[in-house]
């Protein structure tokens, strides 16, 4: 009796014994607070910027949640800066230190437990579910907020740091929820007041994660299955469309891609399976593996990669049957409860919608409409958790009271429908005054006998229903406590001994080995711990066993690379990280492991240029073309100071075709046409003398010079040999021009164009020839008469030159030359101007 009487206590007291839902979720977790950062804590506040690293404040409204700039290909397209801020404050305070990230955490899951109870307690007493006094609502809503305050599944989301983005997340979208439910429900002007409240605090969900943004179908079935005509339902429907396009938009605007594209077979090979029928039936076991963590949350990991859980690939795999059992008792219980809905009753309407809040939650993570990168993640079931508590709840206080029954459960079959009188009008005593009733008044009745209606159906209906109860008396009450406190001292003992867990990485990964023994990504991380400890042989057994699980895991060969140098076997391990700079996940770590080697290579043998050419080739491989080139070069002019210039030429080769403009271009050109002098190739020494003679080159001026006065020599010595020749000529006079020699280069260049001109080649002709006005104007070098480039006779040829190919620009040059002392230049020049006269 005195158990009975606890659950008909007064609403203060009440209060007070709901506080015991936040207190008991901190003892739970009060173990967690001298954890580590462990895991991804790391990459989401030690290695982001936007945490730890100076970045401004307005960055990470542009960038994702480890702080990549979301419209990179790269990017995990997690957009949670409100989780990234509340991140930024704690490391604001206390730096790097894991105690304060922690306490927030706790506090966060006290909250939100609590919070949890609020919300149902209040949407059971409004709706008085089933029950004929708010005791059992009490029951319901208290053991649930127990249950979920205390549930092992949410020790990742509470114990993991980066699990603050689950919390968040939750905090906003019950109390809009909550706000939600009040608006509904309020007939005056506040409810506009918790409209608004209820959206801004779906967007604050929404930017802590985004499972925020499924609350939108939340509110719309609610107001659909459970909402009164009341005045604002109209705004309410158009803030819920109006949030859902305006997020759509705004996500597609700033991440270009909605979802996720770098995932990868190790951690989520679902979808990577093949055929299609593979992926159907692993993802269909991914959610029973969910629910059932859920109802047994025993075997709890903080790694389920590849190949932790093997994929369904037949149809005779035993853990179909398994599938159905979860599919058929989630299905089940949405058609009951539709069924019962049709009918009218308020619980089976409830019912309803906290299954469909269930799976809409988890609708995010299901790999139905997308792939997620992840295989399974226990934290993702923070808010699929709530509804799960709450029904199991409900199923644990139904079957007591059916299995032991009293009295106060029998219920009539019939009820009198309630007495309904008309707001707004006095009854009359006298039954023969007959009063005329206005039109609001009559309007009033109708509305009032229609309300009336609907609530003997629904009462009707809800009594008819199987989920109906009764007022628990006290050998429910002593069964339910017993079961209640059984169920969560369980609870508690598993979280309290989880937490342990996520003290530090070692103990996070060497517990994950004994749960995903599977997991190609959990032995690669004990190998890690094994290094820490510098147990080789170890590390070594244990990221060969991840690459058996795994064979294209290709970070493995990293480590196995660095291990091996760890035990003296440097070969093998130079070897190893040759083949892991083919991996884009650890190709920065491999090559400065490898720099580092060759370093110490070449303090021991400076004057062997095959380490050189090594080094060389692993910096081509990883795509850095300049430093890449640089060694080639250093290793082909130590093989030419050795007079292997056959060996020394592929090198410089080597070099000049990975860096064709870069910082050493200008040696490597010069020192590659100085092999074919040495060989006594002129003709093809002459190409590389002319990249290093050119302007480009003038920040190597030594270099410059050597290769600028070698060029002019060949050009010189060729053109003897070959005086017909335009193109040497042509290249003799801008080598003249780069050395200097104006006067000889306006020769050499308007001889080369006369040259073309002659032979055919009227537009390279036209092109010489300008290039001397230009250089001949610039230097002051062209003349009046003889002793060199006459401007009048040059600009005779560039008139005819341009008849040829543009008349009306002839006309000018045409009339220049006409003011030469030489007749015959004026003669020609007035000729041509009657052929180019203007009209």
């Amino acid at each position: 009796r005195l158990l009975a009487r606890c659950l008909c206590m007064h609403p203060s007291t009440r209060f007070l014994v709901s506080l015991t839902v936040p207190l008991l979720a901190a003892a739970c977790y009060i173990n967690s607070l001298h954890g580590k950062l462990a895991f991804d804590d790391n990459f989401a506040i030690i290695s982001n910027g936007d945490v730890s690293q100076g970045n401004p404040l307005w960055n990470m409204l542009f960038t994702d949640f480890w702080g990549q700039d979301i419209t990179s290909d790269q990017s995990h397209k997690s957009y949670r800066p409100l989780c990234t801020l509340t991140f930024r404050l704690n490391y604001m305070l206390h730096g790097h230190e894991p105690f304060g990230y922690h306490v927030v955490n706790l506090i966060l899951h006290a909250i939100v437990s609590w919070q949890m109870y609020h919300f149902i307690y209040t949407l059971f007493s409004h709706f008085n579910v089933n029950t004929r006094s708010s005791d059992t609502s009490f029951s319901i809503s208290y053991i649930s907020a127990l249950m979920f305050a205390t549930h092992p599944v949410h020790t990742e989301a509470v114990s993991g740091i980066v699990g603050r983005a689950e919390l968040l997340c939750a905090f906003f979208y019950l109390l809009a929820l909550l706000l939600y439910h009040y608006a509904v429900h309020d007939n005056t002007s506040r409810s506009r007041i918790y409209t608004i409240g209820c959206f801004i605090c779906f967007v604050l969900a929404t930017v802590s994660k985004e499972t925020g943004y499924t609350g939108v179908g939340m509110v719309l079935l609610y107001e659909m299955l459970l909402g009164r005509m009341y005045r604002g339902r109209a705004m309410r429907i158009a803030c819920s469309f109006l949030f859902a396009a305006s997020y759509v938009i705004f996500r597609k605007i700033l991440t270009v891609s909605f979802t996720l594209n770098n995932y990868r077979r190790l951690e989520n090979p679902i979808a990577f399976a093949e055929p299609q029928s593979t992926r159907i039936m692993s993802i269909g076991y991914l959610h029973t593996r969910y629910l059932w963590t859920l109802v047994y949350p025993r075997y709890l990991s903080a790694d389920w990669s590849f190949d932790a859980i093997p994929l369904v690939t037949s149809i005779h795999d035993p853990r179909i049957f398994a599938i159905i059992a979860a599919y058929g008792v989630v299905g089940l219980a949405a058609l009951l409860s539709a069924f019962y809905s049709w009918r009218g009753s308020v619980a089976a309407k409830l019912i309803l919608w906290l299954v469909a809040f269930g799976v809409a939650t988890f609708f995010p993570a299901s790999n139905i409409l997308f792939y997620v990168g992840t295989m399974l993640a226990e934290r993702l079931m923070y808010l699929p958790s709530i509804p799960y508590c709450v029904l199991a709840a409900w199923l644990m206080v139904s079957l007591i009271v059916r299995i032991f029954p009293t009295p106060a459960d029998v219920v009539p079959k019939h009820q009198t429908p309630p007495v309904v009188e008309t707001p707004g009008e006095e009854p009359h005593d006298d039954p023969t005054v007959m009063a005329s009733p206005s039109r609001s008044t009559i309007r009033r009745r109708i509305k009032t006998t229609r309300a009336a209606t609907a609530a003997v159906k629904e009462a009707k209906a809800s009594v008819e229903s199987p989920l109906y109860l009764s007022t628990l008396d006290s050998v429910q009450v002593v069964v339910l406590v017993a079961v209640v406190a059984l169920v969560v001292s369980a609870y508690t003992w598993r979280t309290y001994d989880r937490n342990f867990a996520w003290e530090s990485e070692e103990a996070l990964f060497l517990d994950a080995i004994n749960v995903a023994p599977g997991s190609a990504k959990v032995w690669q991380n004990v190998a890690i711990l094994h290094r820490r400890t510098g147990n080789w042989t170890a590390a070594l057994d244990s990221l060969y066993l991840a690459k058996k699980i795994e064979p294209n895991y290709c970070e493995c060969d990293y480590w196995i690379g660095v291990t091996f140098m760890n035990q003296g076997h440097i070969q093998k391990g130079v070897d190893m990280l040759k083949q892991s700079l083919g991996c884009k996940y650890s190709a920065v770590q491999a090559i400065q492991a490898l720099h580092t080697v060759y370093q110490e290579f070449l303090r021991v043998s400076p004057d062997d240029p095959s380490l050189v050419v090594q080094w060389g080739e692993i910096l081509e491989k990883v795509e850095k073309n300049d430093d890449a080139a640089r060694q080639f070069f250093q290793a082909g002019v130590m093989l030419f100071e050795k007079k292997r210039t056959d060996d020394a030429m592929p090198l410089f080769e080597r070099a000049l075709r990975l860096d064709p403009q870069g910082s050493v271009h200008c040696r490597v050109a010069y020192w590659l046409g100085s092999c074919h002098i040495s060989k006594g190739s002129m003709s093809k020494a002459m190409p590389y003398m002319k990249i290093a003679a050119q302007e480009d080159c003038l920040g190597d001026l030594e270099v410059y010079k050597k290769a600028q006065e070698t060029y002019l020599n060949i050009l010189i010595d060729t053109l003897s040999k070959d005086p017909s020749s335009a193109t040497l000529r042509a290249d003799l006079g801008e080598a003249l021009v780069g050395y200097g020699q104006h006067d000889k280069a306006v020769q050499q260049l308007y001889e080369a164009g006369l040259m073309l001109y002659n032979s055919g080649d009227v537009r390279g002709s036209l092109r010489l020839l300008r290039r001397v006005k230009e250089v001949g104007e610039e230097h002051k070098v062209l003349v009046n008469g003889p002793g060199g480039v006459n401007t009048y006779e040059l600009s005779l040829w560039l008139a005819t030159a341009l008849m040829q190919t543009d008349p009306s620009e002839s006309y000018a040059y045409f009339l220049h030359a006409a003011g030469s002392s030489d007749p015959k230049v004026v003669n020609r020049a007035r000729e041509g101007m009657g052929m180019a006269q203007p009209g």
